[in-house]
């Protein structure tokens, strides 16, 4: 009271007050939160890929503000998110190698309210995704010592072949099959039995392949199961001593995928 310092003394408690309050706040402000990450079905390394982030705020009453969160090198930031809101945004971020991707605890970071410091919290867990070679298209020496295949026919009936044989119309034979002319000479409906279409199987050898020219190797292989899987091809692999059978399948696809990225790893 004699020395005149209340003014000072209620400066200094005001300003504690405020960085006490705005630490509680920036407390509350983070917690709460759940992270999402959702990478695309594929991802090629080298390559930018897009990865949902899905920020959901759980709490009932309390909004959180100025928001970001930082996603392997990339980061995305939100202004508002109202309390049981979620929302997401997109970034784009480019992995250099092939292989398992381990994705780390992801963080969510705010300066809110008054900007002195910035707050973290983790919001959402670590994760992994499987990084495949980037495509590289040209050629490539399969199992037959060719780069790319024609159709054979083959002696099973179909829809898409050469002519076999004349057969009465079932019912489920396309009508383009119907043969009206010889149908006009019989009492009932006559179609032309076709052979069927197929393509021949490709297998990819990567045992034969040098190991200075691997990843070269490894991008063409994934370049040609997507291309084969276009064209209807069956498509087979030798990897690591082990033969897959070739098949046109999805499920096949997803395997032949996965062994090429993972080769020598």
């Amino acid at each position: 009271m004699n020395t005149g310092n209340n003014l000072l003394y209620l400066l200094v408690s005001a300003l504690l007050g405020i960085m006490c309050s705005s630490g509680v706040a920036g407390w509350l402000n983070v917690r709460g939160l759940e992270i999402a990450l959702v990478p695309p079905a594929e991802i090629y390394c080298q390559l930018p890929t897009p990865i949902r982030v899905q920020i959901t705020n759980r709490k009932r009453w309390l909004p959180s503000f100025l928001l970001v969160v930082p996603v392997a090198g990339s980061r995305c930031a939100i202004h508002y998110l109202p309390p049981g809101a979620m929302t997401e945004q997109t970034i784009t971020c480019t992995l250099p190698s092939r292989g398992w991707h381990q994705f780390p605890l992801t963080w969510v970071q705010s300066a809110f309210p008054a900007g002195f410091f910035i707050r973290a919290w983790p919001a959402g867990p670590a994760s992994q995704c499987l990084v495949l070679p980037q495509p590289i298209p040209g050629p490539l020496l399969t199992n037959d010592g060719q780069q790319t295949g024609s159709l054979t026919t083959l002696n099973i009936r179909g829809w898409d072949g050469e002519q076999r044989a004349i057969s009465p119309y079932t019912g489920q034979e396309p009508r383009k099959l119907i043969n009206w002319r010889l149908s006009a000479r019989h009492d009932t409906l006559l179609v032309r039995e076709l052979d069927t279409l197929a393509a021949e199987p490709v297998i990819i050898d990567l045992d034969a392949s040098p190991a200075a020219e691997r990843e070269v190797t490894l991008g063409r292989a994934i370049f040609m199961i997507n291309r084969c899987w276009q064209l209807g091809r069956p498509v087979g692999l030798v990897a690591g001593g082990v033969t897959h059978a070739p098949q046109h399948s999805s499920q096949q696809r997803r395997l032949l995928l996965q062994e090429v990225a993972l080769y020598g790893l």
